[in-house]
């Protein structure tokens, strides 16, 4: 197993603000030929919920999509090694 390739499910919608976004990760991860190769992480991301969420530093829930890009390079930095 390499240990300088992963595979990251990231099924981020809120910065597109596109819950559709959700499905289509979870879809390619389906569809993507898995490897012995690489391992897989899967970044946790709550499932969008109804009505628009706010905009938080300029961006379609801001706050959120910060907290999930650290949440996922600190699960990238864990499994280095």
């Amino acid at each position: 197993m390499s240990d300088k390739t992963i595979r990251l499910l990231f099924p981020e919608w809120q910065g597109g603000d596109n819950p559709n976004y959700y499905f289509g990760a979870h879809l390619l991860e389906f569809l993507a030929p898995k490897s012995n190769e690489c391992k897989t992480i899967e970044v946790p991301v709550y499932l969008p919920a109804e009505g628009m969420p706010p905009i938080e530093y300029g961006v379609v829930a801001g706050k959120a999509c910060r907290e999930l890009c650290n949440h996922g390079y600190k699960k990238c930095r864990l499994t280095k090694g």
